[in-house]
């Protein structure tokens, strides 16, 4: 057991990103998490989550760049560095971020022109990895005559 202590990813973005090297990449998000919502004995820090969140995507961890989206769209209010994010986290096949994405182009944001059309596509790709609600999504805007405005 004492072993076992010595392979726990650090709490820290450099501790991550060795625990990654090692494919850590799980226990790297969780931690994020906590230090997001200051549980588990770490204390509330989003930039670190946030920062923990962004090597984890840089690493390929799918929920780490969609974790790392949603920061950047609710609490950095940077829809483009949420887009970012979202469409990295879709390519690795992460069907919610493929929604987030979708619904950010559906809205439009500051910086983030509206278009519906790639939101129908990237709805359809999260409806066939298997998000029923992104496949209703995708239904109701194939149902429309015209592009939204």
């Amino acid at each position: 057991r004492a072993n076992r202590r010595s392979t726990l990813p650090s709490t820290t973005v450099s501790g991550c990103s060795k625990a990654m090297a090692r494919r850590h990449w799980d226990a790297c998000f969780n931690i994020a998490k906590h230090h997001f919502y200051g549980t588990a004995g770490l204390a509330k820090d989003t930039g670190e989550a946030f920062a923990l969140w962004r090597e984890g995507c840089e690493h390929k961890h799918r929920l780490s760049c969609n974790a790392a989206g949603v920061h950047a769209h609710q609490n950095l209010r940077d829809a483009r560095l949420a887009l970012t994010f979202f469409e990295k986290a879709c390519a690795l096949g992460a069907k919610g971020a493929c929604a987030n994405a979708a619904l950010t182009y559906l809205k439009g944001a500051p910086g983030v022109p509206a278009n519906p059309i790639l939101a129908r596509e990237l709805y359809l790709k999260a409806c066939k990895a298997g998000d029923q609600a992104s496949c209703r999504r995708a239904r109701n805007l194939g149902a429309q005559d015209e592009p939204m405005k």
